[in-house]
């Protein structure tokens, strides 16, 4: 069950941007229809789901109701409204997405990584999360950093890198002791 509203978390996750900007913009009266059509379908539609589906997933019907009409409204109808509200297409209103998805595709299966610790050598929090998430985010990071970004955004991010290096260098830190002659605050006898 937790799979199923995943889905539906990320669909909402992933489309919070449009509704910002749509927000922004001042188009709220034309997609705030299509959300509250979607909050008021989805316990309907899991409350049915509850009743029509085999007895061996009818626990899953309000969850699957919920994933059917947040995905619905959130990946196809708010898309489809907002492109009329500031004269795109659906797909180039999509487009931003693909490379971010891309990249992701090709990370994915450092997820698998998990799967494949016995319970002997690092099942658990380590094997199955730490690993295969620094794994995938080894993955991500650089992929992302030649195909998510354009090139301006990638001379930007390393010229904000190299000055901070300057920065650390001309400034090194000193130690970490607390040394009360530095505190500005003079004690009062």
């Amino acid at each position: 069950m937790v799979r199923i509203l995943a889905v539906a978390i990320i669909t909402r996750a992933v489309s919070e941007g449009w509704v910002t900007v749509l927000y922004g913009a001042g188009y709220v009266s034309r997609y705030a229809w299509v959300i509250f059509a979607g909050g008021v379908l989805a316990p309907v539609l899991g409350i049915v789901l509850t009743f029509v589906l085999p007895d061996s997933v009818r626990v899953q019907g309000p969850a699957l109701g919920f994933m059917i009409v947040v995905s619905s409204v959130y990946m196809f109808a708010l898309p489809i409204v907002g492109a009329r509200c500031i004269g795109e297409s659906y797909l180039r209103m999509l487009a931003p997405m693909l490379r971010p998805l891309l990249v992701a595709a090709v990370a994915a299966p450092a997820l698998w990584v998990g799967v494949w610790f016995p319970a002997t050598l690092g099942a658990g929090f380590l094997g199955q999360v730490i690993i295969p998430g620094g794994l995938f985010g080894m993955i991500y990071a650089p992929l992302a950093f030649g195909i998510v970004l354009t090139a301006q955004e990638r001379r930007r991010l390393l010229r904000l890198g190299r000055a901070r290096a300057k920065s650390q260098a001309a400034n090194p830190a000193d130690d970490l002791a607390d040394d009360p002659a530095d505190d500005p605050i003079e004690e009062r006898e």
